[in-house]
């Protein structure tokens, strides 16, 4: 499995890369062109054939849905810890048939001073073997 690392976002379905876009992009990057004003927020597909491991967004401000999900819907959580050193944990969004995104800033949060980040140790088939915060 190949994998890519990048600080914001990668241009999915067809949207405007850039390098600016590789270190700045968010809501862009999260639901793609035609969703990212919608109220449904509904995430972009992952079509680089390729495990996607981004920083840039305290993972706490991440929120929205899968096509075919009702509005209530929530990306899956992924190492997540209760309690006051890991309010940010890693996103895990994913299509069925596609790979994944990880989102996996948990650090920089003024609220949350403990948490330094989160570390992720991946496997060979994109799948996350473990979190560090």
């Amino acid at each position: 499995m190949e994998y890519i690392f990048v600080h914001a976002g990668v241009p999915l379905n067809g949207q405007a890369g850039s390098r600016e876009y590789a270190l700045w992009a968010r809501e862009e990057y999260w639901y793609g062109e035609s969703h990212h004003n919608q109220l449904s927020q509904i995430f972009a597909h992952n079509q680089t054939g390729k495990t996607i491991v981004v920083g840039h967004t305290p993972t706490c401000l991440i929120r929205g849905v899968l096509d075919g999900d009702v509005p209530a819907g929530q990306p899956e959580i992924i190492g997540y810890q209760a309690g006051p050193t890991n309010d940010c944990p890693v996103v895990k969004v994913q299509y069925a048939g596609e790979p994944a995104r990880y989102f996996t800033d948990g650090g920089c949060q003024p609220q949350v001073p403990q948490n330094n980040g989160n570390v992720c140790v991946f496997a060979e088939d994109g799948s996350l073997i473990e979190v560090f915060n």
